[in-house]
């Protein structure tokens, strides 16, 4: 799904990809970012991680001092309009069993 990588790592956070942006498909359904961004870094607030490490490129080394007021979210939907379940990090992935898409 082209993952965005860090330092070869996989950035699974849903803020560092646009609205809409696909993460994972199956027969049925699929899982897209969706939401806004609120993160405070040295105080400033900004809106998209974008503009963060525009400004501040050096940001990504000093993630732990991040502060997100508002996070997007993975959605979990059967049809592309069907709502099933909605997380934000990997320990609340849901299972195969409990979504059938």
């Amino acid at each position: 799904m082209n993952p965005l990588i860090q330092e070869g790592l996989a950035i699974f956070k849903p803020d560092f990809y646009p609205n809409g942006h696909v993460i994972g498909l199956s027969k049925g359904g699929y899982i897209y970012s969706a939401g806004n961004t609120l993160v405070l870094y040295k105080g400033t607030p900004y809106e998209s991680i974008e503009d963060l490490l525009e400004q501040e490129p050096l940001a990504i080394h000093h993630f732990g001092d991040w502060v997100f007021k508002e996070e997007k979210e993975w959605v979990v939907t059967r049809t592309g309009k069907e709502f099933l379940y909605s997380f934000s990090n990997l320990h609340k992935i849901p299972r195969k069993a409990k979504y059938r898409c």
